[in-house]
């Protein structure tokens, strides 16, 4: 009896490993692929509140904070977001600007896009990208730039984030960063949720930020696209249809969009992306 369990167990397994499509892709959202992507349970209209009212805050820190919460939320929240934000009135520029950043972080990570359906080739994925006409790198360390809205590094690192290392201790020394190539060749590596230990400077301070890495999409793949035409062209579109999704939903704090703070200036169309990995 158990011999014969063993066997059709056995069966059952080797039809799945023959008939899994390896040769095509999966479908996800980037907020189903980390763990640490959305909150754990639904923020009440009080913290809602409370959390746009300290992205006017005098302290960066608070308001950094509070961003990082809103980024969190899960889609079926932004309705609720958008009440509270109604109720607040007379909010300060910078409060409408942050939240559209929100918005559309949330909004992009509940996006479905392919990935690699064989678990050797399901890469992980970042976020960032080097532009041209981006700043020149540090001499050491890797200057984060332009983040990709819906992706990991658009909630978890900031814009003028350097990265020195990648955390590898206790198992392995600390990996030093030097140049994005560099930086870009190891986490091409790694696969999804897979966790990437990083120190960072930000605004002078080192900090450790751990990040579950998201799937890479196959439209991101550079072997397709060498000269990255196809995938700044994608990106543009996401972030297209996340301002459409902003002015449709929330024109009623935001009757002018914000002219230099909207996502589409991580990522604009007339400047071409170098690298976008990883």
């Amino acid at each position: 009896m158990v011999n014969s369990w063993i066997f059709r167990f056995a069966a059952v397994l080797l039809a799945g490993m023959f008939l899994s499509p390896i040769g095509f892709a999966h479908i996800s959202t980037a907020a189903e692929n980390s763990s640490a992507a959305t909150q754990s349970s639904t923020p009440s209209q009080q913290e809602l509140r409370k959390w746009i009212a300290q992205l006017g805050s005098d302290d960066p820190q608070i308001r950094r904070t509070a961003l990082s919460k809103l980024m969190a939320l899960n889609k079926a929240d932004l309705p609720a977001l958008q009440a509270a934000a109604i109720s607040e009135h007379s909010l300060l520029p910078e409060q409408i600007a942050a939240i559209h950043q929100a918005v559309t972080q949330v909004f992009l990570s509940a996006q479905p896009f392919e990935f690699a359906a064989d678990p050797r080739l399901d890469y992980g994925f970042l976020g960032i990208q080097m532009m041209s006409g981006a700043p020149s790198q540090p001499p050491d360390g890797v200057l984060v730039w332009s983040r990709i809205p819906g992706f990991v590094a658009y909630r978890m690192l900031q814009q003028g984030d350097i990265i020195v290392k990648i955390i590898q201790k206790p198992a392995l020394p600390d990996l030093e960063m030097h140049r994005f190539d560099q930086f870009a060749r190891i986490v091409g590596l790694m696969h999804a949720g897979d966790v990437l230990r990083l120190q960072v400077l930000r605004f002078g301070r080192p900090i450790d930020v751990s990040i579950p890495l998201d799937h890479r999409p196959l439209e991101l793949t550079p072997e397709q696209d060498p000269a990255g035409v196809k995938r700044q062209q994608w990106v543009n579109a996401r972030a297209q249809a996340a301002e459409e999704y902003w002015n449709h939903e929330f024109s009623a704090i935001d009757p002018a969009p914000p002219l230099s703070q909207g996502p589409t200036s991580q990522a604009p169309t007339s400047q071409a992306a170098t690298s976008i990995q990883p």
